[in-house]
This record gives structure tokens, sequence and C-alpha cells, in this order.
């Protein structure tokens, strides 16, 4: 049974005498915002590995990073697939950074920075992913954690941008509905993606079209908006 600490400001409602602090996790009366304590004995670095591209990596996130994370609702195993990055090499040598790498491979690594600049990186020729598994849906969104979201229900490809890799469409004849899933900023791009891939798979490629990215929505809100659009 979990232990019953103090009460604290909710980080979602603001409310500061209805957020319970628990020894395992918060919950918010107000709002209903319940949120995981995560151990970081979990996320604590391993042998360091560095891969071609000049990046080195740690499994120990910063709290900055993690904090993140939580904020969109991840679970811990979601969390334990990142890593972290503190050095890479720049223009003149090695240089710190503060990077959230969502994905690396020896051709390829995509980051959120939490240092000063871009607020994401890359480096590398972009791959074409997959998360999740669903034969007959696969929706396209534009970054890693909003495909890990999407993915918990559909197979999701993040486009790591505003369009997919060149390849995609030979990804794709497998699956009945494919969906394109950008927010309101992104509209146009998607409505081109979604043009030019169902030329090139000769079927309709529907488009969604949010307020906010996929990642900042629950389970239910991502269901709804897929299915409002599906083909049966």
């Amino acid at each position: 049974m979990s232990k019953f600490i103090q009460f604290t400001p909710c980080e979602k409602c603001g409310s500061s005498d209805a957020n319970a602090e628990y020894d395992d996790s918060f919950y918010c009366f107000s709002c209903n915002r319940y949120t995981p304590k995560l151990s970081l004995k979990r996320f604590k670095a391993i042998k360091e590995v560095k891969i071609c591209n000049g990046i080195t990596l740690e499994t120990k996130l910063a709290g900055g990073a993690l904090k993140w994370l939580l904020g969109y609702g991840l679970t811990s195993d979601e969390i334990a697939q990142f890593t972290y990055a503190r050095e890479r090499i720049g223009k003149y040598g090695l240089m710190p950074c503060e990077l959230l790498v969502l994905y690396s491979s020896n051709e390829y690594w995509c980051a959120r920075n939490f240092d000063k600049g871009a607020k994401y990186l890359t480096s590398g020729t972009k791959p074409f992913l997959k998360y999740g598994f669903n034969q007959d849906v696969l929706v396209f969104v534009e970054d890693i954690v909003s495909a890990v979201k999407v993915g918990r229900q559909f197979t999701a490809v993040p486009m790591l941008g505003s369009m997919p890799s060149q390849d995609a469409a030979s990804h794709l004849d497998e699956y009945k509905n494919v969906f394109i899933w950008n927010d309101m900023d992104k509209a146009k791009d998607a409505i081109k993606t979604a043009r030019n891939l169902s030329e090139r798979l000769n079927k309709r490629v529907r488009v969604v079209i949010s307020p906010k990215d996929p990642k900042e929505y629950d389970d239910n809100a991502i269901k709804e908006y897929i299915y409002n659009n599906i083909i049966y």
C-alpha cells in the first residue's frame, strides 16, 4: 500500500492542497493527474557507447529530460529505450551538450536538445522506423515520442520532420488504412505528403489535423482521432 507523504503543487492544474505525494507516485484529486515516481537506479549510466557519427551515450537521463518525458505520460518501460548525451564531436572538436537521444544507430541519431540552440538535433540519413503493431492501421507522425504513444494502439512511423523518408511508400502496401497526423502548424505539409503517398500507393492516405501533437493526447483521444477517419 502506498504511503502518503505530503501535499505539493500540481504541475497540471496548480492546486496546492489536492495534489498528494505518496512514496511511489503523485495523485491530484483536483484534476485526476497520476504520475508514478521512477527509480533513477533504473537509469544509472552503464558503459558508455560511442557511435560513428560522434556522440557518446549513457543510460542515465538528466532530471529535466526525465521530467519532460513524464509530462507526456510515458511509462518507465517506454522511457528506458532512450539515452542521454553530455558530449559530442562538433565543428571544433569535442563539445559539451545536453541531449535526450530519442533514437541512435551507427548511421543516424536524433535528440531533444536541452541546451542552447535548436530544439531538436539530428545527424545522418533519416531511417524508416516503426513503433507498435497493428496490421490494419499505420499512422505517420512528426516525432518519436508521438510515435511511441500512437504505437500503443496502432503502427506508428515517425517522419522525423514534416515529410517521411524517401522509401516510405515501399513499406505501406500491407496496411488498409494509412494516415498522416500533424498539428495545425504543419497542416499544409500533411496534405502535400498525403497527396504524394496516395499517388505512389494508388490508395487514399488520410490526413488528421489536431491542435496539438499526438504526444500531448491520452490513449482515448488518440484512438478517437484515428477511428473517426478509419475505413472498415
